[in-house]
């Protein structure tokens, strides 16, 4: 547009359409005076075709390096035209709905995801106490056994009941870490849990903000498209869209 024409004026993008686009405002001027037959009309309407063909030919080589594609004339595609303004609206009011009601059930998703991630971190909780717990039971009773180890080295008298009490301390330490090995075991999978459920929050939350953030644009662009059909004026001005699939 800076190369073609003169100081234009270029909007930001557009998406109160189908195909999301931008305006390009040009005031067709040429040695001083309104210009619009010799810039872009032309002779007739053949020509003003051929000349509106060539420009878009022109932006759809630019957006060529972007990977954009170029849609389909009317002229040359019949399966190609124009949605009328009480279609789109209707179609808009559709797309709307059904989008109002996928952020509804993707609300849901979170507000029940936190629900088991509540869970989950409770679990976790509940798992790291007993943990706890279990390593300070198997501390005591290895001091329990080391104690009557030393005992057994003094106390010739009682010899075989320091035996027994030791066997038995023994068969409950062992007890207890086959309950701690256990545990363990089980914190590792809720905390797997846990990391896989905040993942799927953190996804689905980025996927919802998303959603309103492109809802937001396309009501208001619409909004926008409202007032200005509202209050349209005519003026000596040419306005050329600029869409990512001209002609759609």
């Amino acid at each position: 547009a800076q190369k073609l024409f003169k100081k234009p004026r270029i909007s930001y993008v557009h998406l109160d359409e189908t195909a999301p686009h931008i305006h390009c405002t040009v005031m067709p001027i040429r040695d001083g005076k309104f210009a619009f037959r010799d810039i872009f009309a032309g002779a007739n309407k053949y020509e003003f075709s051929a000349r509106m063909r060539a420009l878009h030919s022109a932006l759809a080589g630019v957006n060529e390096r972007w990977g954009l594609n170029r849609g389909n004339a009317i002229a040359s595609d019949g399966s190609t035209r124009h949605v009328s303004t009480e279609e789109y609206r209707r179609m808009l009011t559709e797309w709307s709905v059904n989008t109002l009601s996928d952020l509804k059930d993707k609300q849901r998703k979170i507000d029940e995801l936190r629900k088991q991630i509540d869970i989950a971190q409770r679990r976790v909780k509940g798992l790291t106490t007993m943990i706890e717990n279990l390593s300070a039971e198997r501390i005591q009773i290895e001091a329990e056994i080391a104690a009557l180890n030393a005992q057994l080295k003094t106390d010739e008298m009682n010899h075989e009941v320091i035996l027994y009490q030791i066997s038995k301390l023994k068969d409950k330490l062992t007890a207890t870490e086959q309950k701690l090995a256990g545990k363990e075991e089980k914190l590792r999978d809720a905390d797997h849990t846990l990391a896989e459920l905040r993942d799927e929050q953190a996804s689905m939350e980025s996927l919802t903000e998303e959603m309103r953030e492109k809802t937001h644009e396309v009501i208001k662009g619409a909004q926008g498209a409202a007032r200005r059909c509202a209050g349209w004026q005519l003026f000596p001005v040419c306005q050329i869209k600029w869409s990512i699939r001209l002609y759609n």
